[in-house]
């Protein structure tokens, strides 16, 4: 989902408690989007060629500051569809999202993926606002086309993580967030999270 190592969202998010449990076509999900980030291969179509040499750069860089910059030049790339109409739509669903207006964020982020489906970044961000809505089975339906089109994001994988936690799937979640490692090293969010579930886990009865 949204976010850089820096506002990366498990940073500001108070993930609640819940009594949710997955249904039946969540958990089969569930378990075909574990399989995606485990599997994936480090191709996609989103074949820009600067980020090959990102994701490189990112796992040789020591300092965090450098590794936000190329976080930071992941997510900018992701964002730019090549379409000057497709990138105005983005800008208002960010807007929209980040102004607490969802409802109109996804009527947004649906223009833009009608308009482009191949564009990663439009299902990622429906997925964002699907998670804040806690409707967590679209939400988990729009990451796993995120990870369909671009295996490397790191910010859907995260954000698997996120919709795992929030129902007290931990042990999925724990997962997630190490796959999002996996892919960048650097980020904050997934670092606090597994050292939270595996608190959680520690102190459950075997």
């Amino acid at each position: 989902m949204d976010g850089t190592s820096r506002h990366y969202a498990a940073d500001n998010i108070a993930v609640e408690n819940l009594t949710t449990k997955f249904s039946n076509g969540l958990l089969r999900l569930a378990a075909g989007l574990v399989l995606i980030c485990t599997t994936f291969q480090v191709q996609s179509d989103q074949n820009d060629p600067r980020l090959t040499e990102l994701f490189a750069q990112l796992h040789q860089v020591k300092e965090q500051e450098a590794a936000n910059q190329l976080t930071d030049d992941i997510w900018a790339i992701w964002r730019d569809s090549g379409d000057p109409h497709i990138n105005q739509l983005m800008k208002r669903g960010i807007a929209a999202m980040q102004s607490g207006h969802l409802r109109e964020s996804v009527a947004i982020f649906d223009q833009i993926i009608r308009l482009a489906p191949d564009f990663a970044e439009g299902w990622n961000k429906r997925a964002t606002v699907y998670f804040f809505l806690r409707d967590y089975e679209k939400s988990a339906a729009d990451v796993r086309k995120t990870l369909l089109l671009e295996p490397r994001h790191f910010g859907a994988t995260a954000g698997l993580g996120l919709i795992f936690l929030s129902l007290d799937y931990y042990q999925s979640a724990l997962e997630a967030f190490e796959k999002a490692l996996d892919i960048n090293p650097h980020l904050v969010g997934p670092k606090m999270q597994i050292e939270q579930i595996r608190a959680i886990l520690k102190d459950e009865p075997a």
